[in-house]
C-alpha cells in the first residue's frame, strides 16, 4: 500500500464533517452476533505513528472506538540496490524512530491495550522496485546485504517490543518478492525470533499471495492484508459485500484447515469513495466522496466473519491520533475517523 497519500492530502476537515451529516447507513440494522465470540476476537485498529511524540492520553482514541488491540507499524527505509536498509533516522520522524516505538508501545500498554508490532519497508526513490511487494536485488551479494541489515532491524524492533510485552509481532509486511526468492532465509529468521520473543509471531502476507508462503506451519498465526476486491457497485449495498465475501470466506476456510492456526486480516479497510468494494488497495481508483459503501464494506466484513472460531480478527486501516495529520488527509482516505464507518467499527467492537 502506497502511504504518501497519508502525508501529502491537503483537505479540509468541514469536508467531511459536511459528507457525514449528509448520508445515512444503507441497511442500518442491528448487529446480531454473539457478544462472548467477539470480544475473543482481535478488535483491533493501526495506528499512524507521526512525526511528533505524542501525548500519553492521544491514545484514548483506541478506548473510545472501543478496540482491544492496536497495531504499531515502525518503518525502515530501502533507497538503493546496494546499501540495505537504514533505520532509526535521527532527526526525523519521531514515530518511525526506535525511541518513538518505545513510547507508542508504554503508551499503548498504559490505556490497557495489546500491542501488534508489524516492522515495515519504506522503499524511496533509488531502490530496486517500486513496491516493496517487488523488491529485487541485482547480485547475490546485494541480496546479502540487504538480508543482513534487515536482519538486524528486526532483531533490534523484537528486542523492544519483548523486553516491553508486546502481544503480536510481524516479521515482515508484503515482501512479496523477498519471501518468494528467499525461503531458507526466512526459516532462520523464524527460528532466531522465537528465541527472542515470548508473543505471537506472524508474517503479513498480500491478499494476493498469501498461498506463496511457505512457512506458516512455524507461525502462530497466518496474517493477510485483506484488500480483496468484494463488490463492483458504484455504493455496494451489505448484502451485496457479503455476497462478494462468500467465495473469499470458502476459500480461506480452506486454507485455515491446511495449518490449523487463525486467520488474521492484519490490515482490512475501505476508501470513503465510490465503488469502495473495487480494489480496496488502489488508492487512486476513484475520487468521488462515499461513505455509505465504505460502511457497508466494513459491517459485511464483520458479519462474514468474526463469528467464525477459525478466524482470528483484524486491523483496521488506518487510525491518527495528532489532529493536524487527521485534518489534512483527503475525504476518500481509508481512515474511517469522523465518517459513518466509524461508528459502525465503534459498535461491533462494543459487545
Amino acid at each position: 500500500m502506497n502511504l504518501f497519500i497519508y502525508i501529502t492530502s491537503l483537505v479540509l476537515l468541514f469536508t467531511l464533517s459536511a459528507c457525514k451529516k449528509k448520508q445515512k447507513l444503507d441497511e442500518c440494522k442491528p448487529f446480531t452476533h454473539t457478544p462472548s465470540e467477539v470480544n475473543k476476537k482481535m478488535n483491533g485498529i493501526t495506528l499512524w505513528m507521526d512525526e511528533f511524540a505524542p501525548h500519553p492520553n492521544d491514545f484514548q482514541i483506541v478506548n473510545d472506538v472501543h478496540a482491544n488491540w492496536v497495531a504499531l507499524v515502525p518503518y525502515c527505509y530501502v533507497s538503493s540496490d546496494t546499501g540495505g536498509i537504514d533505520y532509526d533516522r535521527q532527526n526525523y520522524w519521531y514515530g518511525f524512530t526506535l525511541d518513538g516505538l518505545k513510547q507508542y508501545i508504554t503508551d499503548a500498554k498504559a490505556k490497557g491495550q495489546k500491542v501488534f508490532v508489524k516492522p515495515h519497508v519504506w522503499v524511496e526513490s533509488g531502490a530496486p522496485g517500486t513496491w516493496h511487494g517487488d523488491l529485487n536485488f541485482s547480485s547475490e551479494a546485494n541480496w546479502r546485504k540487504f538480508e543482513t541489515t534487515y536482519f538486524d532491524y528486526i532483531q533490534d524492533i523484537i528486542k523492544i517490543s519483548d523486553s516491553l510485552e508486546v502481544d503480536a509481532f510481524a516479521l515482515g509486511v508484503e515482501l512479496r518478492s523477498f519471501v518468494a526468492n528467499r525461503p531458507s532465509y526466512w526459516n532462520m529468521m523464524i527460528d532466531s525470533c522465537k528465541q527472542l520473543f515470548k508473543g505471537q509471531l506472524t508474517y503479513c502476507a498480500n491478499w494476493d499471495d498469501y498461498t506463496q508462503v511457505s512457512f506458516w506451519n512455524k507461525l502462530n498465526f497466518i496474517g493477510i492484508d485483506a484488500y480483496f476486491t468484494i463488490s463492483s457497485a458504484q455504493q455496494p449495498t451489505i448484502q451485496a459485500c457479503k455476497n462478494g465475501l462468500i467465495p473469499i470466506k470458502s476459500t480461506l476456510k480452506n486454507f485455515h484447515d491446511q495449518y490449523n492456526i487463525p486467520i488474521v486480516f492484519t490490515e482490512f479497510g475501505f476508501q470513503s469513495r465510490d465503488y469502495a468494494g473495487f480494489q480496496p488497495w488502489n488508492g487512486s481508483y476513484n475520487n468521488n466522496v462515499n461513505q455509505i459503501g465504505q460502511a457497508n464494506a466494513y459491517k459485511a466484513v464483520f458479519e462474514t466473519f468474526w463469528e467464525e472460531d477459525w478466524f482470528g480478527g483484524g486491523f483496521s486501516w488506518l487510525w491518527h491520533m495528532d489532529t493536524n495529520s487527521l485534518n489534512g488527509l483527503s475525504p476518500i482516505d481509508y481512515s474511517p475517523q469522523n465518517k459513518l464507518a466509524e461508528t459502525v467499527i465503534s459498535d461491533y467492537y462494543n459487545q
